[in-house]
């Protein structure tokens, strides 16, 4: 049976190969932070907490067996507070850019039919249970003060050929996919493809896609009828010409209400109407 071990052995033994300290420091110019010549540098820090979490997250004590480099736990910590998030977006964006020519270098294509193809789906994080955490990121649904961690929510936007995150957003826990992902959209180029679930199935992130000339592919939101079953004007959706068996050209209509997670005069210059397939 297939199993990832071999590969995270390999990556193991090779970080150097895979986050380099070209990588890293290029980050942190790109990001405006600076660091004095110390031991626990920011490219030494990233390589040590990649280390840690690829060893099934030890402690940090722990962490002092798998490098030459003495440290104690306290510095190390330290060290990680002191990298901004904004390193580690950068850092996603060159690492993941790298391993996508490699890929093409290896195989002759990174691309499906001609297109670069992304996926984005969000997920929920449990964080240590402090004050600071709890005022920022809030508690999940349905979970009493006292009861329960804090919970970030995170989205990641994915390059489907290397299965590398290239960006993503850090919020509060009751924060939708939908309003944060016109910020990740930004790294894309025209043509690209965005593979997304039924929760992206909207008129506000259509045209957000269309305004990047991009392609999107989802499922069809349980809100929105299928038109060739039945006729839908409560969902402003309309069948302009059936192209074969659950295959519909159709015409989904701006919304008289806007998102609440959308500012007016982004959506106010919408177009009115947009084409689906």
């Amino acid at each position: 049976m297939a199993s990832i071990s071999p590969e995270l052995e390999s990556v193991k033994s090779h970080l150097d190969v895979h986050v380099t300290d070209e990588h890293i420091n290029q980050a942190c110019t790109a990001s405006g932070h600076t660091w004095r010549n110390r031991k626990l540098t920011p490219a030494v820090t990233i390589k040590l907490f990649v280390l840690q979490i690829l060893h099934k997250n030890v402690s940090c004590r722990e962490l002092r067996h798998f490098t030459n480099i003495v440290f104690s736990s306290v510095a190390f910590c330290n060290a990680r507070k002191r990298l901004p998030l904004d390193v580690v977006k950068k850092l996603c964006e060159s690492v993941t850019a790298s391993v996508r020519q490699q890929v093409n270098a290896a195989t002759g294509c990174a691309l499906w039919c001609g297109h670069r193809t992304w996926m984005v789906d969000g997920t929920g994080v449990s964080m240590p249970d402090t004050p600071s955490l709890k005022n920022a990121f809030g508690l999940a649904g349905g979970v009493k003060d006292g009861c329960g961690f804090p919970v970030a929510h995170m989205l990641f936007l994915m390059d489907i050929t290397s299965g590398f995150i290239n960006g993503f957003t850090v919020d509060p826990c009751n924060t939708s996919d939908q309003t944060k992902v016109g910020s990740l959209l930004g790294s894309l180029k025209p043509n690209d493809v965005l593979v997304a679930d039924r929760g992206f199935s909207s008129f506000a992130h259509f045209a957000l896609l269309l305004q990047g000339q991009l392609h999107g592919l989802c499922r069809r939101h349980q809100k929105l009828i299928d038109p060739g079953k039945k006729k839908n004007t409560k969902t402003m959706m309309q069948r302009i010409k059936r192209l074969g068996r659950c295959d519909n050209l159709v015409e989904l209509r701006k919304p008289r209400q806007k998102p609440k997670w959308m500012r007016r005069e982004d959506w106010e210059p919408l177009q009115e109407t947009i084409l689906l397939r």
